[in-house]
């Protein structure tokens, strides 16, 4: 069976590490997973909580103390070193200090491991239920760049992308404007193009990486400058033979719902005071490589004038030609960007009737009810005291419709 040691950088996050280790020790025991503490806690608690459950008989668990003030990205030089290992493990799994894996997902990771010596073992956890070898960096960083930013999912061989580390070396090559967050993707990269390597992605849902509820992201308050700045930088600065994937990965990762990609989150970043108007000159300024969400949507969100309930730009680009149609003249509107007699209401009408006698969803009884809302909502269209903005918002109605039946 591999050896392998799970290394977790960790600060403050005693009650974390407690719940975290209530939860895996077990099973991580009874698979001879090693798991080492790089703590830099002004407190002892972090250290009390290990020296508990080694207490309790859990020998594979150690405590490295490190300097309080030392950075993440000085702490993953640590666990990249090998510093505090306590013998020769054939994989090094840096994790962070709120994740863990269940039971079976150790059992797929050390199968994967006994198959074949492969120098990336990788948790893609999604998909299909089938693994994928790569044995061109590019591909894998084609396909998994995005998922790579989390440092849970990416184990390392120890003979061929971990022994030969030079701490110094390396902080000498890759840049201070990204150094702070992304210096351990920078060396994944780095490292798998400098020769052949044989990497395994396992694809199974049932093996997804879990998080405390009692552990949260440390970067929210600097949002902007880590996956807009830090990332474009850390991607621009990869080897040239990513570079025809480069944008693609930058966006697709910062796009994410949860990371910068939904006007949802802005609302919740501007509520948190991220996203004010006092910051929209550094947020915009490469806005575009990182989101597809229109500059003046992210404009209003910072200003507190966004209508998150009329607006339909996240639509534009729909399969649907209907509502494609429908949600680029609701948005013209709604920016008086166009006059009420420019508006073809005939043809959205005649439009929208036929897609819904196109539906096999709806029963007679329920197309007449449409139908005749339909035509109350053209009506209203046509009327002379309707303004623009309340002409959008009658097209809006028109989208709900089609949008539901699809």
């Amino acid at each position: 069976m591999a050896k392998i040691a799970a290394c977790v950088p960790t600060l403050n996050h005693a009650k974390v590490v407690e719940d975290v280790l209530q939860k895996c020790i077990e099973y991580y025991d009874r698979r001879g997973i090693d798991i080492y503490y790089y703590d830099s806690s002004e407190g002892s608690e972090t250290k009390e909580i290990i020296d508990k459950y080694v207490g309790k008989g859990y020998h594979n668990l150690y405590y490295i103390r490190v300097s309080p003030g030392t950075e993440i990205e000085d702490k993953i030089n640590i666990i990249l070193s090998g510093q505090g290992l306590q013998g020769y493990y054939d994989y090094i799994w840096p994790i962070k200090d709120r994740s863990f894996v269940e039971s079976e997902s150790l059992d797929g990771i050390l199968t994967a491991m006994e198959e074949q010596t492969y120098d990336i073992v990788f948790l893609g956890t999604c998909g299909q239920n089938q693994n994928v070898v790569y044995d061109k960096p590019q591909e894998f960083y084609r396909d998994w760049g995005w998922l790579a930013t989390s440092i849970d999912t990416t184990i390392y061989r120890y003979d061929t992308m971990i022994a030969s580390f030079d701490a110094a070396k390396f902080k000498q090559e890759i840049k201070d404007t990204y150094r702070e967050n992304w210096s351990l993707y920078a060396f994944l990269f780095r490292k798998l193009a400098e020769a052949d390597r044989s990497i395994i992605v396992l694809r199974n849902e049932r093996m997804p990486i879990h998080a405390s509820a009692l552990g949260e992201s440390m970067w929210i308050s600097s949002t902007f400058k880590v996956w807009k700045d830090r990332w474009i930088a850390a991607n621009d600065d990869l080897p040239e033979i990513y570079a025809p994937y480069r944008d693609h990965i930058i966006k697709y990762a910062a796009s994410l719902p949860w990371i910068i990609g939904d006007t949802q989150r802005l609302m919740k970043l501007h509520e948190m005071g991220v996203l004010t108007e006092e910051a929209l000159p550094q947020i915009l300024t490469d806005w575009e490589r990182v989101s597809d969400i229109p500059q003046n949507t992210v404009i209003k969100i910072a200003r507190g004038t966004y209508d998150c309930y009329h607006d339909v730009s996240g639509i534009r680009n729909s399969e649907d030609k209907a509502v494609e149609l429908i949600a680029r003249l609701a948005e013209m509107m709604r920016e008086e960007k166009i006059e009420k007699q420019q508006v073809p209401i005939e043809d959205i009408i005649s439009m929208t009737l036929l897609k819904l006698e196109e539906s096999r969803r709806l029963s007679k009884k329920q197309l007449f009810l449409l139908q005749g809302s339909v035509l109350d909502v053209m009506q209203y269209l046509k009327g002379d005291d309707t303004s623009v903005k309340q002409m959008s918002a009658a097209l809006q109605i028109l989208i709900n419709f089609l949008l539901l039946l699809q």
